[in-house]
């Protein structure tokens, strides 16, 4: 059944409602999930298992001298420095290498999954997606990506200073800025896409493409992320506090003394699992994101459309431009209903 499964090629240039956004993008991971996961595992998922290996390894010590410093004769002595106590014996150089390769390997992340299925999409048909292929595009696609992604940190910090400035100037601008700030964040969530997919638009450019795709869709984009968030939020949890089980059983048996180096394993082989079960959330978390924006770009141009009547013929200009007024008139009928329902 897999297999057969494995056969089917997900049209994503289509505009699709709600519920269509969420199945296709179910359909798309199951549908190309091992050689999918293993081209974002061998180009950037590595170095998040690493750094989330160095983030617990801190947790760890921070917990163990928390536990510690209570357990101790003296505890926290009155008028001492509490932090002291717990960062002695502590490497905070794991906090820190953990931090910075953490957010290389997110930002990685998403170049890897937005590039893989830019690919899978100018292909138009089933075919095996290489490792090599995807790197190829990923290094192609890296110094502008690296400049979209310094100019969106630098427009997100001056919009969060403005936010902080005006809480100490009225509360009232405080509040309209923050709800702006909000809002901004969803004109702005398909930036990140049109980077990658469109190679003529500049960085400066794609602001004003992403603000084009997600007007009269504010609504919209911002329930089917809030939805997809507080389920990725869940399973997530549910896996962390299984994981947080674990090694906590693990530690209860090696502290009384009846563990051995198989239970060891056991703890550290769990705790590596749920890394990497977190990190393909965020993949497919990732893969909602680039079916929102083929969506949006078939509702708003009509691509995908025109292709097809290129591809079988196309008839005349004036037959191919009312075949697409009459889908574009499909379309919006179909938003306005999904916006009434939504």
């Amino acid at each position: 059944m897999m297999a057969a499964q494995n056969k089917k090629y997900i049209e994503l240039r289509q505009h699709q409602d709600f519920g269509q956004v969420i199945s296709t993008s179910f359909d798309f991971l199951f549908a190309n999930f091992g050689n999918f996961f293993k081209t974002v595992f061998a180009i950037s998922g590595s170095s998040f298992v690493l750094s989330m290996g160095l983030l617990s390894f801190w947790f760890y010590k921070f917990i163990n001298n928390l536990i510690g410093t209570i357990k101790a004769p003296s505890g926290f002595d009155e008028g001492s420095d509490v932090m002291a106590y717990l960062i002695r014996g502590m490497n905070l150089w794991y906090l820190l290498g953990g931090t910075l390769i953490l957010l290389f390997s997110l930002l990685f992340t998403y170049l890897t999954v937005y590039s893989y299925m830019k690919i899978y999409v100018s292909r138009g048909k089933l075919q095996e997606i290489t490792t090599k292929e995807v790197w190829e595009e990923v290094k192609y696609k890296l110094w502008k990506y690296i400049g979209a992604s310094i100019l969106f940190f630098v427009v997100m910090l001056v919009v969060n200073a403005m936010v902080i400035f005006s809480a100490s100037v009225s509360g009232v601008a405080y509040f309209f800025l923050l709800l702006g700030s909000y809002a901004l964040i969803y004109y702005l969530y398909l930036y990140f896409p049109v980077i990658i997919n469109e190679d003529e638009v500049n960085v400066m450019d794609a602001f004003g493409r992403t603000f084009y795709l997600v007007k009269g869709r504010w609504w919209f984009t911002f329930g089917i992320s809030f939805i997809l968030l507080m389920l990725c939020y869940v399973l997530t949890l549910l896996v962390t506090v299984m994981g947080a089980f674990v090694v906590g059983a693990g530690r209860t048996l090696l502290g009384s003394g009846t563990s051995n180096f198989i239970i060891s394993i056991a703890v550290i082989s769990g705790s590596v699992l749920a890394i990497i079960y977190s990190y393909m959330i965020f993949c497919f978390f990732i893969i909602k994101n680039s079916v929102m924006y083929y969506s949006y770009v078939e509702l708003k141009d009509s691509v995908g459309l025109l292709e097809k009547i290129q591809s079988l013929g196309g008839g005349n200009h004036n037959e191919t431009e009312a075949a697409i007024h009459v889908e574009r008139n499909n379309q919006q009928y179909t938003q306005e209903k999904t916006d009434e329902e939504f």
